[in-house]
């Protein structure tokens, strides 16, 4: 320990779990998304499926790494006030309903243009993709409408959040590397 002018400093605290899990959780998630593009490429699957996969990889990455340059910039940024619980979870109900109703239109966009005709792997993927993002997106609005307190119940709220978004994230992007591989499928 360093002692100024008489007082003895305190030593850092160790990171909390909720640390590890914001960072644990996305990096796991970016592996498991970088071994499933090469196990596509193994299988010899689409490649517009393979490169939604590796854009999936490289936003949570991109996250990742913001989230680590977030946290150093929070921990020597000057001392702020949190915002308080009702507006944190007003915040996040808003911008879930968004996300959920981005991905219902987005699904029914799919399911017009489709009609009778037959989806390829990546725009079913994307579907799957879209679905999974609204039922995230459900179970997390009626979390959130609770309340958002316990620093557990936010971490929780950030996890499901990402992840929420992220399935959104990938589910357009199969669409639109689809639309690139095969420009003529949907009319």
């Amino acid at each position: 320990m360093v002692e100024e002018k008489g007082e003895r400093q305190q030593p850092k605290p160790a990171p909390s779990v909720a640390v590890y899990l914001i960072v644990g959780v996305p990096a796991l998630a970016g592996v498991m998304a970088l071994i499933a593009a090469l196990s596509m490429w193994i299988a010899e699957l689409p490649a517009s499926l393979i490169v939604a996969t590796l854009a999936l990889s490289a936003v949570i990455f991109s996250y990742l790494g913001a989230t680590v340059l977030w946290r150093f910039l929070a921990v020597r940024g000057p001392a702020h006030e949190h915002p308080e619980v009702p507006e944190l979870s007003d915040a996040m109900s808003k911008t879930i309903q968004l996300a959920v109703t981005v991905q219902g239109v987005v699904l029914g966009l799919i399911f017009a243009f489709l009609r009778d005709r037959a989806a390829t792997i990546t725009v079913q993927v994307g579907a799957v993709s879209l679905v999974v993002g609204v039922i995230l997106g459900l179970l997390l609005y009626t979390l959130v409408s609770y309340e958002v307190s316990a620093p557990g119940c936010l971490v929780m709220a950030g996890l499901l959040s990402n992840f929420t978004v992220w399935s959104a994230g990938y589910g357009l992007t199969c669409l639109v590397t689809s639309l690139f591989a095969h420009p003529f499928a949907i009319k």
